[in-house]
């Protein structure tokens, strides 16, 4: 279809009528791409590996390519950071602090407005409100470090790709039949 029939079903026709004919539209686009990627797969592959060598002169896919490249890269930069934070938190000791309600003596349906509001204050009034006390030297606030990471070790590079081996021969021997 045409940029003017697209904008003519848009707004002329029924909003669930559309959306099935979109979908409808799209079940046939996937099926055939699928297709074509298949079909095409050996020479894509095969295109890639020239794109990598730059043996290719259209500007179009090599803009293209550089896109996928930056992409798979930042995908793969933000795994491997990701993978050695949590690293960081499985050293870590798991256990869970508890609360203490110094003020909660009996859990119970009769005591849950309790847990659910604000504890109101009472002010008392005496002389510690009006004068300022001087305090001694402050103490220094400890900030949480920044973890250097390296993910261009030689570790990453390789991660997750499944080698093949070459020339791999497999010899068996043949089992000797005993006589009965």
């Amino acid at each position: 279809m045409n940029e003017i029939d697209n904008m003519t079903l848009q707004y002329f026709i029924n909003k669930g009528q559309y959306d099935t004919l979109l979908k409808k539209n799209n079940a046939q686009y996937d099926k055939l791409y699928a297709s074509d990627k298949k079909f095409y797969k050996k020479r894509i592959i095969d295109m890639t590996k020239q794109v990598l060598k730059n043996g290719i002169d259209d500007k179009h896919v090599q803009h293209a390519f550089d896109n996928y490249v930056k992409t798979c890269v930042n995908y793969l930069k933000f795994n491997d950071k990701k993978e050695i934070y949590q690293q960081q938190y499985t050293e870590m000791n798991n256990d869970i602090s508890t609360v203490v309600c110094d003020d909660i003596h009996d859990v119970s349906y009769n005591n849950c407005d309790f847990l659910m509001y604000k504890k109101q204050d009472i002010k008392t009034v005496n002389l510690d409100n009006y004068v300022k006390k001087c305090q001694g030297p402050v103490q220094p606030t400890i900030m949480p470090k920044k973890t250097e990471i390296n993910i261009q070790s030689n570790k990453y590079k390789t991660k997750g790709i499944v080698k093949k081996k070459k020339n791999i021969t497999n010899i068996y021997e043949d089992k000797k039949e005993t006589p009965s």
